[in-house]
């Protein structure tokens, strides 16, 4: 869990009142994997793939412990969640007028060591799946002249994020392997280049990417379609470049998307469940406009 003050990732232009069911931001935040530790990753909204809109969850202060209760709904793929906060402690009251607050009890810490950043990185992602991250905006029950800002809240584990083991089969192509990757659910992965990646296992979804750029790069007869620069793209593992009129924004690469949603129970590393598309097929995909 990663938490930091909501107004900082709305800006100026989107102001958040007490009240609120969802607020509208320009970024969303996921925690992700990356080298072995947790990594904060901000991505942006509005590009018809990832909605704006956050929840605002109402907490509820237990009258036992003082501590604030947060019940994250469940989504396909996770459970629902509690969430225990311990709020800012209030003014100390007259001992006699019978109105004191319990002393919040916070539970034992059992997470792991949480390290400053050092260096921030910026970096370009395929489209992101709204339906992987967990995310929301936490209002204090007392918060009210308090002076307390709303609090995001980053839940988000990728499952794209996490090591998997690549499995399916592929299919036979032509001569033209991608021609058609602006079309329907894109163009399926070459059977031979299948082969050649099943049974790995890769850290996350971005090194099999990698890897099966490379063997793209390595295989003759399709290496062969590709013109001089996106020859060199692959033989460094890099994907190729498709026409300009395909491409969207700083979207410029060929891209990988799931038939069934990783959300929906789609498997990460299935070869099968993976087609080639290009950026802007791949967001009208998202948009339901296939």
């Amino acid at each position: 869990m990663f938490t930091l003050n909501a107004q900082h990732l709305a800006g100026e232009g989107v102001k958040i009142e007490p009240g609120a069911t969802s607020v509208n931001l320009p970024v969303r935040g996921q925690l992700v994997s990356s080298n072995g530790q947790l990594t904060l990753a901000l991505l942006k909204t509005g590009d018809g793939a990832l909605p704006a809109a956050v929840p605002v969850l109402n907490a509820v202060r237990d009258a036992a412990t003082g501590l604030d209760k947060i019940t994250v709904p469940a989504v396909a793929g996770a459970p629902a969640r509690t969430i225990l906060v311990n709020p800012a402690p209030q003014p100390a009251q007259p001992s006699d007028t019978g109105n004191q607050q319990p002393v919040p009890v916070t539970p034992v810490h059992t997470g792991t060591e949480v390290k400053p950043v050092e260096t921030p990185v910026t970096t370009t992602t395929p489209v992101a799946d709204a339906g992987s991250l967990r995310d929301f905006i936490y209002w204090r029950p007392d918060a009210t002249g308090t002076g307390v800002e709303p609090v995001y809240v980053m839940l988000s584990m990728d499952p794209r994020k996490l090591p998997g083991k690549v499995t399916g089969k592929g299919q036979g192509t032509g001569e033209n392997w991608l021609n058609d990757a602006d079309k329907g659910t894109g163009v399926p992965i070459p059977s031979r280049i299948a082969d050649k990646l099943r049974g790995r296992e890769f850290a996350n979804f971005d090194a099999f990417r990698k890897a099966l750029w490379t063997e793209v790069g390595k295989d003759p007869e399709l290496l062969k379609q590709f013109r001089e620069s996106n020859k060199r793209n692959l033989m460094k593992s890099y994907s190729p470049f498709p026409v300009p009129s395909e491409q969207v924004g700083g979207r410029i690469r060929f891209e990988l998307h799931h038939i069934k949603r990783v959300t929906d129970g789609g498997a990460v590393y299935d070869i099968d469940n993976i087609r080639v598309v290009t950026p802007k097929h791949h967001i009208e995909i998202h948009r339901g406009n296939k």
